[in-house]
């Protein structure tokens, strides 16, 4: 097969979306393509798990694809969006106010500040209403992303990225 075809990749996955949720005939493709780059194609975009397969394979000869069924992430693969895989990809952090709290307690503790400042800071850190947390959060995180330089280095160091 040599190099794999996007175009080719794309127009059969998008020809197989017409006929979802049935499998289609691949001899019944409307372009004329070598059989032996279509299965190639398909076999690719199998392995991963765009499509199904069922093979045809003949007592003598190579194996070659009979039919061919879109998957959903085949579908999401198509899609703008990235359909009902990104939607449900998606990953939602919790941090609860006290652990909040702990982590700017520790930040106040790591200052150059006064022990007598350090503790007025800390008490008012425990009075803080929820809203304010919020808002305190958020800013630390703008603040946070406004260092993304760093943060990188940082995330490649942990072998992150």
């Amino acid at each position: 097969m040599g190099k794999p075809d996007r175009k080719l990749q794309r127009d059969v996955l998008e020809w197989l979306s017409e006929s979802y949720p049935k499998q289609a005939r691949i001899d019944r493709y409307p372009v004329s393509i070598d059989k032996g780059e279509m299965s190639a194609c398909v076999a690719y975009l199998a392995e991963y798990s765009l499509v199904e397969v069922t093979w045809f394979r003949p007592v003598a000869g190579a194996a070659s694809v009979a039919e061919a069924k879109i998957t959903a992430k085949g579908l999401d693969f198509l899609a703008d969006d990235g359909g009902l895989g990104a939607i449900l990809s998606v990953v939602t952090v919790r941090l609860h106010g006290d652990t909040i709290k702990e982590l700017i307690a520790e930040r106040i503790d790591m200052t150059d500040l006064p022990a007598e400042e350090k503790s007025a800071l800390k008490k008012r850190l425990e009075t803080m209403t929820a809203e304010a947390l919020k808002v305190a959060t958020q800013e630390a995180v703008k603040a946070g992303l406004s260092r993304i330089p760093d943060a990188i280095g940082w995330l490649k160091g942990l072998g992150i990225f």
